[in-house]
């Protein structure tokens, strides 16, 4: 990370793809992202409803462990 980013880490990266979100690859990213958000099985319909993740943005300013919450929270209000 010191190299590409100036030793600071990628606030979050998010899955939206099934079996991707599994602990080994948390424990790989661990160094250089915050917050990770996915699926560590498979994922309902064809994801993420980006119209409902990106929503807030538009809005208001969240903190990276706002809009990692609220990503899961929108994934689950739309296969709720």
């Amino acid at each position: 990370t010191e190299e590409f980013l100036g030793g600071k880490k990628i606030e979050i990266v998010s899955f939206d793809a099934c079996l991707m979100a599994m602990l080994e690859i948390g424990n790989i990213l661990q160094p250089y992202v915050n917050f990770m958000v996915g699926s560590q099985e498979v994922e309902l319909g064809t994801g993420y409803d980006y119209s409902k993740v990106i929503a807030p943005l538009i809005k208001k300013t969240m903190t990276p462990r706002e809009f990692a919450t609220h990503i899961v929270s929108a994934y689950n209000d739309t296969y709720a």
